[in-house]
Order: C-alpha cells, then sequence, then structure tokens
C-alpha cells in the first residue's frame, strides 16, 4: 500500500538522494554509505510460491545482493519489512 504521493514528494524535494541504475550493467554511477531498502516488494510474486524455506530465502538473498552489487559495498543496510509482506515472508519462511 503506501502513503499516497509520498515517493512523489521525496523525488521532488530530495532529487540528489535517487540515481538510475542501468539494469543491463547491474551498475550505478554512485556508490552509497548508506543504503535503506523497503524490502517488502521483494516477499511478492515468485518467493511467495517458493516450495521450501531454502528456496525462498535463496530467492530472497540473491534480490538483496543484487540491490547491494548496484550500490556498491555500504557502511551501512538497513532492511525494512513491516505490514502484510512481514507477514508473508514469516509464512513462507515457517516449517
Amino acid at each position: 500500500m503506501g502513503i499516497s504521493g509520498f515517493a512523489t514528494f521525496l523525488y521532488e524535494y530530495f532529487s540528489n538522494c535517487w540515481t538510475a541504475v542501468n539494469p543491463a550493467t547491474e551498475t550505478s554511477p554512485h556508490q552509497f554509505d548508506y543504503v535503506y531498502l523497503d524490502a517488502n516488494c521483494l516477499l511478492y510474486g515468485p518467493k511467495t510460491s517458493s516450495r521450501s524455506k531454502a528456496a525462498f530465502l535463496s530467492s530472497l538473498i540473491a534480490d538483496v545482493d543484487r540491490y547491494l552489487r548496484w550500490t556498491g559495498p555500504p557502511q551501512v543496510v538497513f532492511i525494512a519489512l513491516d505490514g502484510p509482506g512481514a507477514s508473508i515472508g514469516s509464512l513462507a519462511c515457517s516449517s
């Protein structure tokens, strides 16, 4: 869900904090010391249909790894999970 218009607000007022990533090369023109990742989107799609905890975690870790390659080696990585996405993740990871 999210806050309507919040991403637009952030982009308009803090445009110097956004950068484009070339998906073909998976590179960014910048490196970042602090990376904040809203991981709810990572818990949807193929991950919710994973047949095992190992497959779910493997897919999740591969996605996080890809994002970190895009941003360079950060000093801090903050991964946020909340709302229904966190519940889906806990269900998918339960035995």
